[in-house]
């Protein structure tokens, strides 16, 4: 009896054209979740996207130091 790598590996060839769909399908929704964190960091680290105006903030902390 072959090892449980090599039936697998044999069970690979026998249906290449779905495990390269089933590649294909987990790297598009890997790709849709980088969108998703790189939108969610943008939006974290920009201050204009939260209406914050970044001068106002600077002049309240002045005020609060003196």
């Amino acid at each position: 009896m072959p090892p449980d790598s090599l039936v697998w590996t044999e069970s690979a060839f026998e249906r290449p054209d779905s495990n390269i769909q089933d590649v294909d399908a987990q790297m598009d929704s890997i790709r849709e979740q980088m969108d998703i964190s790189n939108q969610i960091s943008e939006a974290i680290s920009s201050p204009h996207n939260l209406g914050i105006d970044i001068d106002e903030v600077r002049q309240n902390e002045k005020s609060r130091l003196h």
